[in-house]
């Protein structure tokens, strides 16, 4: 008699002494032995679970507590960086009274308690986990061993037993692979470090783009991704491209090609150098750019001869989100150092992306932008609904207007101040007679003046001075 005709009750007794790692080498066999290699498997998996939950909740309370962090604004900041913080919400599903109740709890402890029961009652379900944690849980070894012990669970059970769904972590992408499930992974925000030239460094960005391309090629499921920036751009940036791309890179953008679910892509800055173009899956319907002040025009180049197929929403903005928020709420931006490459003089003359329904672009006056950016993506797309045409109409007429007033105020100056010091002169003549250094007196009086005008607070006008002249005379 084979293995694939005996008894299921004579394989488990055959099976009985096989390890984790024996078993699975079993399952691609036959469907036959597969059952029952994984009823044992699941039985092994759930004793070590419980295992590992045991071990973890018999330490010090001190040494595993955690604080409360309520969503991903304040995980973006540094504070919460440095904290303990953890967030987690699911909903548990109870087959015995047919609810589903939706829970969020930031103690770790509390939602293992849960997971135990669910294991030893065979009937409660976790699912659709939403997880938040901060940096230095998720370099915790205690809670590092604990998150593989659940990634094992997840994977010997189906995504309406128990599932993660999303993510958001300090994690680099590599940990991230060994401690989840990231076949169930739908979304996740994954935060990228500072970017700084040289040497070893060089060597470490090919290790990171080795890393995001196995990242992507296991979270075939995912549907929305978040690339955040874990230290502000323009702090020791150098955005020099590199000449060639790296090894890998090419089998980066074939990975992430390959997110066929992926309908939403945030980038909040340029992946390793400012000059690589990431290539967006036809799946991406809403795309976000941000920092794009700093990217060169290598990258505005690759951007306009892409097409973006399916893109239907465009978002283009100066500062990341983060550094809106650790400035004071969103809304407010760094007044971050400029690059040294600008691109205000770089013509796109066209582009290829066509099906937009919306599209922003804060601060389009910055002379780091193409400078005919706005105006190829507008006459481009049909499709652009009617106010935001109006918005960027207005911008445009505001920017004029500005720079009307400015061109104004300078020549009033220039003509209020040419009076102030020829009466002066007048008056110096008619009280000493000519001198040698009229010349010079009359040069230095007039570019002291104008460039005082100049550092004058915004809005105080040649009307205020004259104001104040008045009233100092009183």
């Amino acid at each position: 008699m084979s293995l694939s005709t005996m008894p299921p009750e004579l394989l488990l007794s055959i099976f009985a002494p096989l390890d984790f790692e024996d078993l699975v080498c079993l399952l691609p066999t036959c469907k036959h032995i597969r059952r029952t290699a994984f009823y044992c498997l699941r039985k092994i998996v759930d004793e070590r679970t419980v295992a590992s939950i045991s071990e973890f909740q018999s330490m010090e309370t001190e040494k595993t507590a955690t604080v409360p962090m309520e969503d991903l604004q304040v995980l973006r900041s540094s504070e919460y960086d440095q904290s303990r913080g953890l967030h987690i919400v699911f909903t548990v599903v109870d087959e015995d009274n047919k609810t589903s109740t939706e829970t969020s709890v930031y103690d770790m402890n509390d939602f293992l308690d849960i997971v135990s029961i669910g294991i030893k009652s065979g009937k409660m379900d976790i699912l659709n986990g939403v997880l938040y944690i901060s940096e230095p849980v998720s370099s915790d070894l205690r809670f590092f061993k604990l998150f593989i012990a659940l990634k094992q669970y997840s994977r010997i059970r189906s995504p309406v037993e128990f599932s993660i769904t999303s993510l958001s972590s300090r994690l680099s992408p590599a940990n991230m692979v060994r401690l989840f499930d990231t076949d169930k992974l739908t979304k996740l925000t994954i935060f990228t470090n500072k970017r700084v030239r040289g040497g070893s460094d060089d060597e470490r960005i090919f290790e990171d783009i080795e890393d995001f391309r196995a990242l992507f090629e296991r979270v075939c499921n995912l549907e929305e991704l978040e690339i955040l920036l874990s230290s502000p751009v323009g702090l020791g940036t150098n955005i020099s491209p590199p000449g060639i791309h790296p090894p890998g890179w090419k089998e980066l953008k074939t990975a992430f090609l390959g997110l066929k679910k992926l309908h939403t892509f945030k980038l909040d800055a340029f992946l390793f150098y400012s000059c690589y173009f990431l290539p967006i899956p036809e799946s991406v319907r809403t795309l976000s750019y941000a920092h794009v002040a700093y990217y060169s025009r290598q990258w505005w180049t690759q951007f306009a001869e892409y097409p973006f197929k399916n893109v239907e929403s465009l978002d283009l903005s100066l500062c990341g989100t983060r550094e809106c928020f650790e400035q004071g709420g969103l809304g407010t931006h760094l007044s971050p150092n400029w690059p040294s490459e600008g691109t205000s003089d770089h013509l796109l003359r066209d582009v290829e992306i066509r099906g937009l329904k919306e599209f922003t672009c804060q601060k389009t006056q910055i002379p780091y932008l193409p400078a005919d950016l706005v105006m190829c993506i507008l006459s481009r797309n049909s499709g652009l609904s009617k106010d935001t045409r109006q918005r960027f109409a207005q911008e445009y007429s505001m920017i004029l207007i500005q720079r009307c007033k400015e061109e104004l105020i300078q020549a009033m100056a220039h003509r209020m101040y040419e009076i102030e010091v020829s009466n002066k002169m007048e008056q110096r003549y008619l009280e000493n007679g000519p001198q040698a250094d009229d010349l010079e007196k009359c040069a230095l009086d007039y570019l002291s003046k104008f460039s005082g005008f100049l550092t004058r607070p915004v809005g105080e006008t040649a009307a205020t001075k004259a104001t104040e002249r008045e009233g100092s005379a009183s």
